[in-house]
């Protein structure tokens, strides 16, 4: 049998206890700080993507602001370059080739030189070089030269090098009828629809006048492009049809053909064999299929050479990188300006 061996004496140092209790009690603890981790980590990938979808959503803000900014200051840019094309305008002497011919045609010029002048410009290219060209692009009802010049910015910046060293953008903008920024005015809707004729003369003598000052400038007409949006579209194939200079080319996006009554007795047989292109959404409810359909049969039964294409799906809104392949193919077409 195993003995009991007692417990010794447990011998309990009170004032040493009562020292640690108070230590233990008024001394503040201090924590220590865990090592820096990567923000990253631990996280998962629905963590992630949310932070980059903040990640680009507030670069689309940024973004967003500056580019009203910059067109803020386009628009400043195209006042001050207009005021300037005004005045120049206002000595100039009146063409000798006007739309019409007469009394009609002198008083057509001067209301163009009251208009105002070529607007806002983009990528100002020498006119000495034998490659120069000039492109005129005329903005819709409502809009401006400098909006237009901001969605052509893109198309310069992605256009090959030739284009942008030789080529000109001049981007006018509407003043009439006064207070409006309308080519035109227009009354009614659709196939319905009927034209202020004497301003659509006006407009068209005013853009006929941009164009002779590029040829004094030193760009052969024949190097010079007449584009247009919407109702600019409309304004570039009256000026195309009437005028008496060989142009490069007529292109229309979203357009029609105004005053279809007044031909054939108002063609000019200059731009007969210059080429015409057309754009258009099918979806459009502004200028319908049918009008641009109308405007292409037109053409060609006055013998003009059409390039027709249309965008299935999309609406009146064609002034986004929708226009940046049918451009540049306007550009490079050996037809055409030939800039590659």
């Amino acid at each position: 049998m195993t003995p009991v061996v007692p417990h010794a004496p447990v011998f309990v140092d009170r004032p040493r206890c009562q020292a640690i209790r108070r230590l233990a009690t008024h001394t503040p603890v201090t924590a220590v700080a865990p090592p820096p981790t990567d923000p990253t980590m631990g996280l998962s990938w629905a963590h992630l993507r949310r932070r980059a979808s903040v990640w680009i959503a507030t670069a689309a803000v940024v973004a967003a602001v500056a580019l009203v900014v910059s067109n803020a200051s386009a628009e400043r840019t195209a006042v001050v370059l207009g005021g300037a094309a005004a005045a120049a305008d206002a000595a100039a002497p009146v063409p000798s080739d006007a739309t019409l011919d007469g009394p009609t045609a002198r008083l057509l010029a001067h209301n163009a030189r009251r208009l105002g002048g070529p607007g806002a410009v983009l990528n100002r290219a020498a006119a000495l070089s034998p490659r120069a060209a000039t492109l005129i692009f005329l903005h819709g009802a409502g809009g401006s030269g400098a909006a237009v010049l901001a969605a052509l910015r893109v198309v310069v910046a992605f256009a090959p090098r030739a284009v942008r060293a030789h080529l000109t953008i001049l981007a006018p903008t509407a003043v009439a009828p006064p207070g409006r920024r309308l080519w035109f005015s227009i009354r009614g809707r659709g196939v319905d629809a009927t034209f202020n004729a004497m301003e659509v003369a006006a407009s068209a003598a005013r853009i006929d006048g941009v164009i002779g000052r590029e040829v004094a400038r030193g760009v052969p007409a024949s190097r010079i492009l007449v584009m247009g949006y919407s109702q600019g579209g409309a304004l570039a194939l009256t000026v195309a049809l009437r005028s008496r200079r060989r142009l490069a080319g007529c292109g229309v996006a979203a357009g029609f053909l105004p005053l279809v009554e007044s031909y054939p007795s108002a063609l000019a047989p200059a731009n007969k064999q210059c080429p015409y292109y057309m754009l258009h959404g099918g979806a459009d409810k502004v200028v319908p299929l049918i009008g641009a359909e109308r405007t292409r049969n037109v053409l060609r039964r006055y013998g003009r050479r059409v390039n027709y294409q249309v965008l299935r799906g999309r609406g009146h809104n064609l002034l986004d990188l929708s226009l940046l392949p049918w451009v540049l193919r306007i550009f490079t077409a050996p037809n055409g300006l030939a800039l590659s």
